[in-house]
């Protein structure tokens, strides 16, 4: 008889990490007769079977393709394979609605034995980590209270209750994702699942740590800016684009964590509580009618301390920090996708394209996200937000020391020929390195800023402004400062 193992999750409980593992033993397995399936791969960097479970949805998604792969070809595949064990996983299985389940069942028959691995985490962290997940990827919008007051509280019960009827409470594998983390660790506890000796999985590629949440404090800031701004909406950003704007969002973390430090997610005592009114009932039902024990999360209070302490406020600074970062995030990406446009019209000239490519290709393609960048809000944050992170940006490059101010930078001198630039409470240096050279600004009375930039124009290879240049390159190859000095240079 084949067998078939199927982890069905749930979400936030090392699945990306699992699925990774399968994908990088993919060849391993197969040599001990365990076989990922073809059918129904979802087309990224691992072995996730997505497809399978869109396809026994009544209404899948819009971004489900059948053409990867149904759950009628994965029993085909099944059948017509030599190979008796095989492994498929996606933790959109965890949320099939029950017609969904009993279609599976049914065209399994009696041919196909089925094991179910499924990890449950405590409800405490599981909820906040979801919540937060869902607000950094932009799939959800309410307060973190309100998101818990609207969960199901039979969520994980149901879900057992759900596929036990059909495949078998036997057959039901529940892992308790908090306790096998600490011993043996997620992926040796799910290749025993598999009946792999430890002999033979410690020889196996472990995954890095992926999907790792970032900091409470960028899901809050996140969190801030979603409520202003409503990036969901057709008419500001399209989905292809929304996607673009969240990674930008986690790429901004670091600057967060280099400001606050990396704060870890606290639970608050009120919604720790609220949490455990919600879940301690269902869960022991779980713990009494699946794993005959009294309680399915025993260490809660142990594992999970809870603290209203270490909690960050975001200030407006903070919003239009990020609000800058996005705005040259934006103008980078433009610039990309410009560039593309550039290269293909260049390659359409040259009549290298065929005519497939010529009527549909690169230029659809970016020609359509460079339209829709130019309709989103990404092009509404103004000059004066971006001008704005950038000297706070730059001013905390120099104050830590990152940032050397050129020895030749005459501060006294600038700030009295320059006397707006006094008045703005700018830092003299950062005000030169980002806008006064650009203005003809000289950084000391015998520099020509004009003068250098006509003579020698590799001077912004590195990315340095002419002062800068001069002092760190130009001075070493024989440049001169200002027209009619020698060669001696200042």
């Amino acid at each position: 008889m084949k067998h078939l193992y199927m982890h069905i999750g749930m979400h936030k409980t090392g699945t990306t990490s699992i699925q990774r593992a399968i994908s990088q033993n993919y060849l391993q397995l197969k040599e001990l007769g365990i076989v990922s399936p073809e059918s129904g791969v979802y087309p990224t960097k691992t072995r996730v079977h997505h497809e399978l479970a869109f396809s026994l949805m009544d209404d899948p998604p819009a971004y489900y393709h059948p053409e990867r792969g149904t759950y009628i070809d994965l029993v085909r595949e099944i059948k017509e394979s030599p190979a008796d064990q095989f492994l498929i996983s996606s933790e959109v299985f965890c949320y099939l609605e029950e017609t969904a389940i009993q279609r599976l069942c049914n065209v399994l028959g009696n041919d196909i034995h089925v094991t179910i691995i499924i990890y449950l985490r405590n409800p405490a962290q599981w909820v906040l980590s979801s919540w937060g997940q869902g607000i950094r990827i932009g799939h959800e919008t309410k307060a973190f209270r309100q998101y818990i007051e609207d969960l199901n509280e039979n969520l994980f019960y149901d879900i057992m209750q759900l596929w036990a009827r059909y495949f078998g409470k036997e057959n039901l594998r529940i892992r308790i994702y908090d306790e096998v983390i600490q011993h043996p660790g997620l992926m040796e506890d799910f290749w025993n699942v598999l009946n792999i000796p430890r002999s033979i999985s410690t020889a196996f590629e472990t995954p890095e740590k992926v999907n790792v949440s970032p900091s409470n404090t960028l899901t809050e800031l996140i969190y801030q800016i979603n409520q202003r701004i409503d990036f969901q909406k057709p008419t500001i950003i399209n989905r292809p684009l929304t996607s673009q704007y969240y990674r930008w969002l986690w790429q901004f973390g670091p600057h967060l964590e280099e400001k606050y430090g990396k704060i870890k997610p606290i639970l608050p005592r009120e919604e720790s509580e609220l949490i455990r009114q919600k879940f301690d009932s269902p869960n022991k039902r779980i713990a009494q009618e699946f794993l005959g024990c009294d309680e399915l999360f025993p260490q809660n209070d142990a594992t999970y301390p809870i603290s209203v302490e270490n909690t960050v406020t975001i200030t407006q600074d903070d919003f239009f920090d990020l609000l800058g970062f996005i705005g040259e995030q934006a103008i980078t990406y433009e610039n990309s996708v410009q560039a593309k446009l550039a290269d293909y019209e260049r390659t359409l000239k040259s009549d290298q394209l065929t005519p497939a490519e010529q009527s549909f290709g690169p230029m659809i393609r970016y020609g359509y996200a460079y339209a829709n960048l130019k309709r989103s809000r990404f092009f509404q944050i103004t000059s004066k937000v971006i001008d704005f992170w950038q000297i706070k940006k730059t001013t905390r490059l120099i104050t830590t020391g990152r940032l050397e101010i050129p020895q030749l930078f005459d501060t006294t001198w600038y700030l009295s020929t320059y006397p707006e630039v006094r008045k703005s409470g700018m830092h003299p240096y950062v005000h030169f390195h980002l806008f006064g050279w650009y203005q003809g600004f000289q950084p000391m009375p015998l520099f020509d800023v004009n003068w250098y930039i006509s003579q020698y124009h590799d001077f912004n290879a590195e990315g340095m402004n002419p002062l800068e240049h001069y002092e760190k390159v130009g001075q070493y190859h024989g440049y001169l400062p200002y027209p009619f000095s020698t060669q001696n240079g200042i």
